[in-house]
C-alpha cells in the first residue's frame, strides 16, 4: 500500500522513558499510512530519553517536533502542550511506553472521516494481530452513564479533532484522561470505539510501573473526577452516590487481585 502522509499530529509525553520511547516511536514510523506530525513532549526528563527521540529515523514528510519543559509539569499539561502545537485536523495521543498497531491510522484516520460528528475515538488494546489496512472496521458508540461504569478507552488509543477546545486539566496528575472524557460526553453526548485491537498497551491498567501503579491516587482521581462533573450540575446526587459505590468496589477488587499476585 501507498505509504500516504495523514492529517494527524502524534503527540507523545514523556518522562525519563529511554528504556521504552524508542519502541513507542518505531510504532509510530511503522505505520502503514505515516502522521504528518509527531510531537514529543518531554516533561523535564533527567535521562537520555531525548537523545533517543533525536536517534530515531525521521521520514520525508514527517515532521518531527520536540518540546522540553523546564519543569515537571504532570501528563495533562505536557498533552496540552503538545495538542496546542499540533497543526494538522488530528492529534492522536501515545503514551511513551505503548506501541500501535502498523494500521492503526490508517483505519483510525478513515473510520472518524466518515464519522464526522464523532469529536473523539478510541479503540481497543490487545497483544499485536495481523488485521488488514482496508479492513472495513467495526465501532461502537458510548454515552455518558456507560462511561460511569468504566473507562472505556484508553489515551494510547484515542484521536481526536485538534479543532476542539477542551483540554486536559492540569490540575490532575492522576485519571487525567478519564476526567476528561467525563467532561467531553457531558456536553457532546457520545464517543465512538473501534472494535479492533489497534494498541498494545506493555503494562497492566492498575498495579505495575508508572503513575498507574498509584492506585489509591487513580482511585482518589477518578472520585474527583465524578465530583468536579457534579459541580457543574451533569449529574444529579443520585448518580453520583451510585458511582461512587461502584467504583469504590471495583477499587476494592483491584486492590485483592494486585495482592495476591504480589504473594505468589
Amino acid at each position: 500500500m501507498e505509504n500516504l502522509i495523514l492529517p494527524i499530529s502524534v503527540v507523545i509525553p514523556t518522562h525519563n522513558s529511554e528504556q521504552t520511547i524508542s519502541r513507542a516511536m518505531k510504532s509510530v514510523l511503522d505505520q502503514d499510512q505515516l502522521p504528518a506530525q509527531i510531537i514529543v513532549v518531554d516533561d523535564c526528563s533527567s535521562d537520555q530519553t531525548v537523545q533517543k527521540v533525536y536517534d530515531a529515523q525521521i521520514p520525508p514528510g514527517v515532521h518531527l517536533q520536540v518540546i522540553q519543559l523546564d519543569t515537571n509539569q504532570g501528563p495533562s499539561a505536557a498533552r496540552n502542550h503538545g495538542w496546542n502545537a499540533a497543526t494538522t485536523e488530528y492529534v492522536a495521543f501515545l503514551d511513551s511506553d505503548d506501541s500501535w498497531h502498523r494500521t492503526k491510522l490508517a483505519i483510525q484516520y478513515r473510520v472518524m472521516k466518515s464519522m464526522p460528528a464523532f469529536g473523539i475515538s478510541g479503540h481497543l488494546t490487545g497483544t499485536p494481530t495481523e488485521i488488514d489496512c482496508a479492513v472495513d472496521a467495526p465501532v461502537r458508540q458510548f454515552g455518558l452513564r456507560q462511561f460511569l461504569i468504566r473507562n472505556r478507552i484508553s489515551t494510547p488509543t484515542v484521536m481526536i479533532q485538534r479543532s476542539i477546545s477542551d483540554r486536559f486539566d492540569i490540575d490532575f496528575w492522576y485519571a487525567e484522561d478519564y476526567e476528561f472524557w467525563l467532561r467531553y460526553l457531558a456536553n457532546h453526548q457520545l464517543i465512538l470505539r473501534i472494535e479492533l485491537p489497534l494498541a498494545h498497551l506493555h503494562k497492566a491498567d492498575y498495579g505495575e510501573s508508572g503513575l498507574s501503579a498509584r492506585m489509591f491516587q487513580m482511585f482518589r482521581g477518578e472520585l474527583e473526577a465524578i465530583t468536579k462533573l457534579r459541580s457543574t450540575d451533569n449529574l444529579s446526587i443520585f448518580l453520583v452516590s451510585v458511582t461512587i459505590g461502584w467504583m469504590s468496589l471495583k477499587f476494592l477488587l483491584r486492590l485483592t487481585r494486585t495482592k495476591i499476585r504480589q504473594l505468589r
